[in-house]
């Protein structure tokens, strides 16, 4: 009886184990999910501080994932000493997705004043020689695409990108279908983007779906951009929604456009929330013939607003932008702007932090010192981050971007001309010698001052000045 007893407890206790186990892996895969769907927006708003909340709880139970997730909330708040630490602990652990992003990060300078490019490198390299991944080798081609921890060699990259292409690596095909789409390091061939975006999904990435529906509208393929935006959305592809219903509003599709959907979805989902149709609609308003004049801007400003104080970047960027390009709808627009420009700043990243600053800071009754001022501030910058002040200054006044370029050419000795902001025949002749040396020439033939010329310019004046 007694030894009964024993093995009716003993099997108790395992099934109560077991009972245990699914409970604390179901509890974990819980926390995880809901903190994404606050981290990304899922089903209502951002909230990066709640997100951030329920990953620590996730990779206290054992999700390393979450540590991932938990460095870009912090990358978000502009807290890059907890994000390298968040990863680090993953490192630690044995997460090699942790070292991945960790090495990425660093190369992609998105932990700040903290990122060590070369750091980065070199623990993809060791992480190439370990496991020979194809996410490793990517992100290696990336860094050589970008110069960043090694010397910028475009063939190198694309070399890369092919082989990993070969191997049906879906992130290198939708790599080469973005080079094909814009023309660069080659001609523009919006027929191969289209076939090599459809590789990408095939190989089971269905977050291509939204690019192939962006290549097909820029064929001319009204159909077949249709069908693909309604794979996105099937795909729950943040942003498809509100992209699709701002299409159907401008009449993209050919015969299949509802424009009185696209207007109704998109002011319905704006004031009710809905950060994306709110993005989307608040940009529709800066041309006339393109409002929907019914919108409450004020309601949709403020879920725009309220996600940019939440943290998201994107929300930022347009809340910012409406500031800029409203400003005569907007009562107070200019001081908001200022304010929102030092508020956000931790967040803003690259050219855009640049756009807005130089726009707040702009005296508009003294243009030839605003544009002395903010010339000298690029010029005060090096590497990345000389490439993004001068391309945010070009988003502002192209002369002011012009300005800079002949600065910087005559020092580099290409240019000998004056310097007064015009992009003289002299001027245009020294950026293609630039260009030529740089192996980019076939992108800045098409146009100096397009804007890829002008970022593939301005890298390339980094890089002569030995500052990266």
């Amino acid at each position: 009886m007694v030894h009964k007893m024993r093995s009716l407890l003993g099997a108790v206790f395992v099934v109560a184990a077991l009972f245990g186990s699914v409970a604390y892996a179901q509890s974990e895969r819980s926390l995880y999910q809901q903190a994404e769907d606050l981290r990304l927006g899922i089903n209502g708003p951002v909230d990066l501080g709640r997100a951030l909340e329920l990953h620590k709880e996730s990779a206290d139970l054992g999700r390393d994932t979450s540590l991932v997730r938990m460095a870009s909330i912090y990358i978000e708040m502009g807290d890059h000493e907890k994000a390298i630490q968040a990863l680090e602990r993953g490192i630690v652990r044995g997460h090699q997705f942790s070292k991945q992003v960790w090495a990425g990060n660093h190369i992609s300078g998105k932990f700040g004043e903290l990122s060590v490019p070369e750091s980065g490198v070199l623990a993809l390299r060791e992480l190439i020689a370990e496991t020979d991944k194809p996410w490793a080798r990517y992100r290696l081609a990336r860094a050589y695409e970008f110069g960043t921890g090694v010397d910028r060699d475009m063939e190198a990259a694309i070399a890369e990108y092919e082989r990993l292409a070969d191997e049906n690596y879906a992130p290198a095909l939708k790599r080469l279908a973005d080079f094909a789409l814009r023309g660069t390091a080659q001609d523009k061939d919006l027929e191969a983007a289209v076939a090599l975006y459809q590789k990408a999904i095939d190989a089971g990435d269905n977050r291509v779906w939204l690019s192939l529906a962006q290549a097909h509208l820029a064929t001319g393929d009204a159909e077949a951009a249709f069908a693909a935006y309604q794979s996105a959305i099937d795909n729950d592809i943040a942003g498809a929604e509100a992209e699709f219903a701002r299409l159907h509003f401008l009449g993209e599709f050919a015969d299949n456009s509802d424009k009185a959907f696209g207007a109704k979805w998109l002011e319905t989902q704006a004031e009710e929330g809905d950060l994306h149709a709110a993005m989307e609609a608040i940009q529709l308003w800066e041309r006339r013939s393109r409002r929907i004049n019914t919108l409450d801007l004020d309601s949709v400003l403020a879920t725009i607003k309220s996600a940019a104080d939440n943290g998201d970047r994107r929300a930022a960027q347009a809340y910012l932008r409406a500031l800029r390009v409203l400003r005569w709808k907007i009562p107070g627009a200019r001081a908001k702007h200022a304010a929102a420009v030092q508020t956000y700043r931790p967040i803003l990243s690259g050219n855009t932090l640049y756009r807005e600053l130089f726009f707040a800071t702009y005296d508009r009754d003294n243009h030839s010192k605003s544009t002395r001022d903010s010339v000298a501030t690029v010029r005060g910058l090096g590497g990345d981050e000389f490439v993004s002040g001068a391309m945010g200054l070009r988003s502002n006044e192209f002369t002011a971007f012009v300005y800079l370029v002949q600065a910087e050419l005559r020092d580099l000795g290409l240019y000998s001309g004056p310097i007064t902001g015009r992009a003289t025949s002299s001027t245009i002749r020294a950026m293609l010698r630039l260009c030529r040396d740089a192996g980019v020439y076939d992108t800045c033939i098409h146009g100096p001052l397009l804007y890829n010329s002008s970022y593939e310019i301005s890298r390339a004046i980094a890089e002569r000045r030995n500052v990266n």
